[in-house]
């Protein structure tokens, strides 16, 4: 079994929380944009909710992976370190 599977035990951080409660508030967002427009017509606003919670949440999510990584390499160097240092 390799070392990083061993020591982070095949877990990437993300539960079906991070992924399902996410993807209901964006579903929630959607719909009201959607009924927004269909009551009162296009706005002068382009930007809903819809956009916004799907652009933070694609934000989030990137970040997410970039901090895995970073911590990944990072937990990589420090096991080389301190076999040097031994």
């Amino acid at each position: 079994m390799p070392l990083s599977m061993i020591q982070y035990r095949g877990y990437g951080g993300l539960g079906y929380g991070d992924v399902v409660l996410p993807g209901l508030l964006i579903l929630f967002a959607r719909t009201f944009d959607l009924r927004r427009q269909h009551r009162f017509g296009p706005t002068t606003s382009r930007l809903g909710y819809y956009a916004c919670t799907m652009l933070a949440y694609c934000a989030g999510m990137a970040r997410h992976g970039i901090d895995l990584a970073l911590s990944r390499c990072s937990a990589k160097l420090r096991g080389r370190v301190a076999w040097l240092a031994a």
